[in-house]
């Protein structure tokens, strides 16, 4: 019922620390049917109260924290995997994302939902600017696959949606 903020206190009914994507999945096929509002929730660094849902379902991502893989060219992550966690893996090969937030202890999927704006974010753009695919679970519970060529909506909307349009469950 805090965040980093500390201004809005929100009870929710529930806390989710999901096994797997597939716990947040059936989540949100059970909050739609019972009209029961979500809220994804990283690290907590949200300052007006975007991770908290009054009455609600909290989903606490921290436990969707795997690195799935690394290669030359880009990374598979769960959306609750801290960017400092995944630049612990990356160092020791010689590399790092083109551009990263300022704190590092912010999760890969809310950053993802805020946008991602770090120091190095005028020469290589946000976060957001260079993920190449999202897998999301919507409103209706349904786990997408989204990409600039593939639900380039979802993608789009996503994309510093504030959790809006589903929560970002890989990247």
């Amino acid at each position: 019922a805090d965040d980093f903020g500390h201004l809005v206190h929100r009870q929710p009914l529930a806390v989710l620390r999901p096994g797997s994507v597939n716990d947040v999945v059936k989540l949100m096929k059970f909050a739609r049917r019972n009209n029961i509002h979500v809220a994804a929730r990283g690290q907590g660094h949200s300052t007006q109260g975007q991770a908290q849902v009054e009455a609600g379902v909290v989903v606490d991502m921290v436990t969707l924290a795997t690195v799935h893989e690394i290669n030359p060219t880009n990374a598979l992550v769960d959306g609750g995997t801290r960017w400092l966690d995944l630049l612990a893996q990356t160092i020791p090969q010689g590399l790092t994302p083109p551009t990263l937030v300022d704190f590092l202890e912010l999760s890969v999927g809310g950053t993802l939902s805020l946008g991602g704006i770090g120091s190095q974010a005028f020469r290589f753009g946000p976060h957001v600017d260079n993920v190449l695919e999202l897998q999301v679970v919507t409103g209706v519970g349904e786990l997408v696959t989204c990409s600039a060529t593939h639900n380039v909506a979802l993608f789009d909307a996503a994309r510093s949606g504030l959790g809006q349009f589903g929560l970002i469950v890989r990247a």
